[in-house]
């Protein structure tokens, strides 16, 4: 018999007024009941404070923490301070779960005796309709080493580095909290989870949905925060190269991915692209070059690191076109 063990759920709220009652519904509806609902009123200036306390009121489960803002990461920390169960999983206040996500996180994760257990993420809009269902999906239930788990987060494949989706045993969490004032800080704090577990499990169902607002960020130019994504990503490979060497050149393709994902596709934006894109392209050069020849970056992806070698301007014009501007 699965699922004796409570479920801490840390929510860091924010403004989602327009989003959090879909998000929290899905909470209290769990087909798995033995949960504590830990909602970080993280300083929002909209009703979303109010909302929390409604449901703290209709749901004995649910318990509201109110802090100045301080960012997700801290709201985070709050939660894991507070967290009581002997699991503990995330979700962002837009996102929402299937009803039976946790029933499902929890026992594959005992089944197998692993330490994490992990769902594939399904992309949907404000509307609930999903976005690029034609990516490759993984449907059998899967159990993985620590290196398998880090090779499939360099791919961005079976699961990435979002602290969301997933269901950890609270130990893993001891001494580990979230970078406070860092941007990206699941890829700062995850895989220092990843090397701490011994075995982890896909569940091999999507069952945490992402909602993507409108108003994307892809669609805006960056502020100089945005750029500390480059220290997180190297931070990543050093991890990788002090754990499992024989992951580099993947660890290198994730920096690249993210690099032009996250990076280069909304510099294009920014009046000074052409002197920044110029520096990064000289500090990653030989990362670009190593990209290139690897067999796991994409067709597309590399050529936009080709163009972007060869040509920023035309890669700048090109990528508005894309990005439909």
């Amino acid at each position: 018999m699965y699922g004796q063990q409570l479920v801490s759920v840390i929510v860091p709220v924010y403004n989602v007024e327009n989003y959090l009652r879909k998000c929290l519904d899905s909470l209290i509806n769990q087909s798995y009941v033995n949960l504590e609902i830990l909602l970080v009123n993280d300083g929002s200036t909209d009703a979303s404070g109010e909302l929390c306390e409604e449901y703290a009121e209709k749901d004995l489960r649910v318990k509201v923490f109110h802090k100045e803002n301080g960012g997700p990461s801290s709201a985070r920390n709050l939660g894991l301070e507070h967290a009581g169960g002997g699991y503990i999983t995330f979700i962002d206040s837009d996102d929402y779960l299937a009803e039976d996500a946790v029933e499902s996180l929890v026992t594959s994760l005992e089944k197998h005796q692993a330490d994490i257990s992990f769902c594939q993420t399904e992309i949907v809009d404000e509307t609930g309709t999903f976005f690029d269902r034609s990516r490759k999906k993984f449907c059998k239930e899967t159990v993985l080493s620590p290196e398998e788990t880090m090779m499939e987060i360099c791919l961005n494949r079976m699961t990435g580095t979002s602290a969301c989706g997933k269901l950890y045993r609270s130990i893993l969490f001891e001494d580990i909290r979230f970078p406070v004032g860092k941007l990206y800080e699941d890829t700062y704090t995850i895989p220092d989870i990843i090397i701490r577990s011994e075995k982890v499990v896909f569940i091999g169902r999507a069952v945490y949905f992402w909602v993507q607002r409108s108003g994307s960020i892809t669609h805006h130019g960056l502020t100089e925060k945005d750029f500390t994504v480059f220290s997180t990503l190297e931070r990543f490979i050093k991890i990788v190269d002090a754990h499992y060497p024989a992951l580099h050149e993947y660890a290198v393709v994730r920096l690249v991915n993210d690099t032009f994902w996250t990076v280069m596709m909304r510099l294009v934006y920014n009046e000074d692209f052409l002197s920044r894109a110029a520096k990064i392209r000289k500090r990653y050069r030989k990362y670009w070059i190593l990209a290139l020849r690897h067999r796991e970056l994409r067709f597309g992806k590399k050529v936009q690191v080709l163009l972007a070698l060869v040509n920023l301007r035309l890669y700048r014009r090109i990528r508005l076109i894309k990005n439909g501007r």
